[in-house]
């Protein structure tokens, strides 16, 4: 999901919601004897992304622009799952 804001001249920002994460991520644990074990684990994060960009258009035609500019990202939510389990409710 994306909205588009624009301010007066060459400024505009965005509000975009993200999902990012990865799956088969590993994650370490060690018990009360030092036994490691590797557990294949899930995270999956949700952002509140707010870019803001300035445009640059030049030529001699102004056919050529540049886009650039900072964000900021906000995390909303995040869910850790092991085999199908979300470890955040234990």
């Amino acid at each position: 999901m994306t909205t588009i804001f624009r301010l007066p001249g060459v400024l505009k920002g965005r509000l975009i919601y993200d999902q990012k994460g990865w799956d088969q991520g590993f994650l370490e644990l060690m018990d009360d004897n030092g036994v490691i074990t590797h557990m294949a684990t899930n995270y999956k994060l949700d952002y509140l992304t707010i870019p803001v960009m300035a445009n640059w258009h030049f030529g001699r035609t102004k056919n050529w622009y540049l886009h650039f500019g900072p964000y900021v990202a906000f995390l909303l939510n995040v869910k850790t799952s092991i085999a199908n389990t979300d470890i955040n409710q234990l």
